[in-house]
């Protein structure tokens, strides 16, 4: 029902192996996990993109390698993946230094052509993510927005419906390996 997919960078081991633990202990198994080593660091969207395309479930999750999952994380979500709904986020715990966790906001549209509070760590229904074209590559953004925001105001614009799950079934980590080119 879910495949997860993930952009990692060479040095990025020891992160991308506690991330593949996370997977691991799910009680509910997501049907694929593919992830793309970022050789020549072009980039988490080229990566991403391609890793996408290999997904034939219909729904696509985003897991960057430094992120941590609660072992319930996809069984909590799965209720919530229906016909009625095209993105669904669950909130988040925050590792590290951050003056406010920015992700646990319900959904707000006009908010969010604001402010970037849905995490790249979300479940998208794949014919929305197909329909989109999937990441735009970082030179096709301005400076002040990311690649899974950019795609989350393209679905709003085409219609997409969000619905956010207001339990926290991840961890958003950041550490001196953040705002890296992955």
């Amino acid at each position: 029902m879910i495949s997860v997919i993930t952009a990692t960078l060479p040095d990025r081991g020891r992160l991308l192996a506690e991330c593949a633990a996370t997977i691991a202990s799910q009680t509910l198994q997501p049907a694929a996990w593919y992830v793309g080593v970022d050789h020549e660091r072009n980039g988490p969207a080229a990566i991403l993109n391609g890793l996408a395309a290999k997904v034939d479930t219909p729904w696509l999750f985003r897991l960057d390698d430094d992120d941590l999952l609660e072992p319930d994380h996809f069984e909590t979500l799965r209720p919530y993946l229906s016909d009625d709904v095209d993105v669904v986020y669950s909130w988040c715990a925050v590792e590290g230094p951050m003056k406010r966790n920015q992700f646990q906001v319900l959904f707000d549209a006009d908010r969010l052509r604001r402010d970037n509070f849905i995490p790249s760590a979300a479940c998208i229904r794949k014919t929305v993510w197909d329909r989109l074209g999937g990441y735009r590559p970082d030179s096709d953004l301005d400076r002040t927005r990311h690649e899974d925001w950019d795609l989350w105001l393209r679905a709003v614009e085409a219609g997409a419906r969000f619905l956010c799950v207001p339990i926290p079934t991840w961890t958003y980590r950041l550490g001196k390996w953040t705002h890296r080119s992955v």
